[in-house]
């Protein structure tokens, strides 16, 4: 198995915001020495998108097709379970977003600096406003970075209102919702709640979202969401904050503990 970080792209049948994606991939400091291994969903219109990734492979690169069309959530278990196989720390990334330069330099630093803290279970490249410092959250976001030895992952939805407690009404709303779609973020949002773990996010964002009206459009029409992106970043996690968190946990921790010694 590879020690080093790999990127798990997903990918269907949007190739122009998959050009996109890629274009702004390889002006990431550091994308020379870090593999990108492209799930590419089945299903209809996707010959282009096939044959361009085949195009800008690189040698460090892989491409894993898949024949039936699977969806984004399982097209993306797949991505995650499968690139484990090869490394023990992946970037999942998907074909409709554009980067900061140094979005790997964040990813590198952050999956190494807190890879022993167990309740850190995911890093996410996206903050929606600017924080002096990293800084944790109920709810999973963008390009994520995901360690093998604490990735969990469940779609057995069986603590709604526990659930709601944790992230609030926002998030519980989604999940409800999430369970109808099958939207990927939510399951992994709630299989982070089992876990009583969190979400570590930068202090500047690091990504955005490029949307279409359709699958078949023109680059002209990709669209950038009201997203902007900065380089530089904190290397260190609000205190505040994290004292909150800690203090919740263990009040979390102790009532469950409560519940069962009078159950």
């Amino acid at each position: 198995m590879e020690k080093k970080v790999i990127i798990a792209l997903t990918c269907f049948n949007r190739l122009h915001t998959l050009q996109k994606t890629i274009e702004s991939l390889m002006e990431c400091k550091g994308i020379k020495k870090v593999p990108i291994y492209y799930f590419a969903d089945g299903g209809d219109n996707t010959d282009e998108v096939r044959d361009y990734i085949s195009k800008v492979k690189r040698s460090i690169d892989k491409i894993f097709l898949q024949s039936e069309n699977l969806g984004l959530k399982r097209n993306t278990l797949r991505a995650i379970y499968k690139s484990f196989e090869y490394a023990d720390k992946i970037i999942w990334l998907q074909d409709d977003m554009e980067f900061s330069k140094d979005l790997l330099e964040f990813m590198d630093f952050t999956l190494n600096e807190y890879e022993s803290d167990e309740e850190i279970m995911y890093v996410s490249g996206y903050t929606s406003v600017l924080h002096h410092s990293l800084y944790l959250s109920s709810y999973t976001s963008e390009a994520l970075g995901i360690w093998k030895n604490k990735f969990y992952y469940t779609d057995v939805i069986d603590d709604t209102q526990g659930y709601r407690q944790f992230a609030g009404d926002m998030f519980y709303d989604y999940l409800l919702n999430a369970k109808k779609k099958d939207v990927i973020s939510v399951y992994l949002n709630y299989s982070m709640y089992k876990k009583q773990g969190y979400c570590l996010h930068p202090n500047k964002n690091k990504l955005r979202h490029l949307v279409t009206d359709s699958v078949n459009c023109k680059a002209s029409d990709i669209k950038k969401l009201n997203q902007n992106l900065y380089e530089g970043f904190s290397r260190r996690i609000d205190s505040g904050n994290l004292n909150l968190v800690r203090r919740y946990s263990l009040l979390k921790k102790t009532t469950r503990w409560i519940s069962r010694i009078l159950n």
